[in-house]
């Protein structure tokens, strides 16, 4: 994110104004369970499609899916990004109106989909899925656009940097939940292992409306230059020292960090339940499955809700950490 000024020089953006700015904040925490989530259909569709007893050709059919409706929910997501700040002149509401309503939707379509008996209708389902999850993409980096102003190239870097994390973390969650919700039958005499992949799919759900909530908090318009221009900084750009950077990236994944944690309280005192529920009980595993998603939903918002707090409590001691020395100093120089 460099920007050349009229005399030539050029600006770095300064790692302490991108961890002062909130919505750059979030933006990070969106894409970390934006871009986690996304990883099923990667890695997990084809063996989920192969655990219904699908064969191979069929198989490759119904994983393209939801890449297809990914495809397609991409374009019209930007066309209707561009028509509507056309028709509202908001642009900050339809970016956010618009990732919200994207994830959302996803993450009801997935609680439809895990419940398929049809693999068809599954497949369908996850389409449906893919399609309103990826039409929020054009909307991510537009917003990296909005938010970054002259530093949009940085900004791409850190949203691209924290949805490659979220990539890293959600593959080894799903492992962790498959291996223990598996189960081994006996069926005509030899032992078959039969793998559960609901945990994941609520998982899945969850980090979607974890991600939906997220738009609600994330402003376009409060840009990096305006955080470079405020008060405090507009007057002597301030030099952080190497406590001051750890300090507020530790504020940074604060709700982040409480989100996760009571999604897994969620998902460790709920599941045993849904997986204890009689075969053809169907409407109480709905309720069970119904009770699941919002105690997932009501712990990531209460976790994140909590771990911000604490974050705006602890921002008030972050100038304590804030040093005019040349030889601490971390804020990027001109060059």
């Amino acid at each position: 994110g460099r920007e050349e000024e009229s005399d030539g020089s050029r600006n770095v953006l300064p790692w302490f104004v991108a961890l002062r700015n909130s919505s750059l904040r979030v933006f990070v925490i969106q894409q970390f369970a934006n871009a986690g989530a996304d990883t099923v259909f990667n890695f997990l569709t084809g063996a989920y499609f192969l655990s219904r007893g699908v064969d191979l050709a069929e198989v490759g059919v119904l994983a393209s899916l939801p890449l297809w409706g990914g495809a397609i929910g991409g374009m019209l997501g930007g066309y209707y990004n561009d028509l509507l700040m056309k028709l509202t002149g908001h642009r900050r509401w339809v970016r956010s109106l618009l990732g919200f309503a994207g994830k959302a939707i996803a993450c009801g379509v997935m609680v439809i989909a895990i419940n398929q008996e049809s693999v068809v209708a599954a497949g369908l389902a996850l389409f449906v899925v893919k399609f309103f999850s990826d039409w929020t993409q054009p909307t991510v980096w537009g917003t990296c656009t909005d938010l970054g102003g002259r530093y949009s190239a940085t900004v791409f870097s850190i949203i691209n940097t924290s949805g490659t994390l979220g990539g890293i973390f959600c593959p080894l969650a799903f492992g962790v939940l498959l291996e223990f919700f598996k189960s081994e039958q006996v069926v005509n005499g030899e032992t078959t292992t039969i793998i559960d992949y609901t945990p994941v799919f609520v998982m899945v759900a969850a980090f979607y409306m974890l991600s939906a909530a997220c738009w609600f908090l994330i402003d376009c318009s409060d840009s990096l230059d305006k955080t470079e221009r405020d008060a405090s900084l507009a007057l002597e750009q301030p030099r952080c020292t190497v406590k001051g950077v750890l300090f507020e990236f530790l504020r940074m994944l604060l709700p982040l960090a409480g989100g996760l944690a009571a999604v897994v309280i969620a998902l460790a005192q709920l599941l045993p339940e849904l997986e204890s529920v009689p075969d053809g009980e169907s409407g109480l595993w709905w309720q069970t499955l119904l009770k699941l998603v919002v105690a997932v939903i009501a712990g990531a918002f209460t976790g994140g809700g909590v771990g911000h707090l604490i974050a705006k409590f602890l921002g008030k001691y972050s100038s304590s950490f804030q040093l005019n020395r040349e030889g601490d100093d971390l804020s990027s120089p001109t060059e």
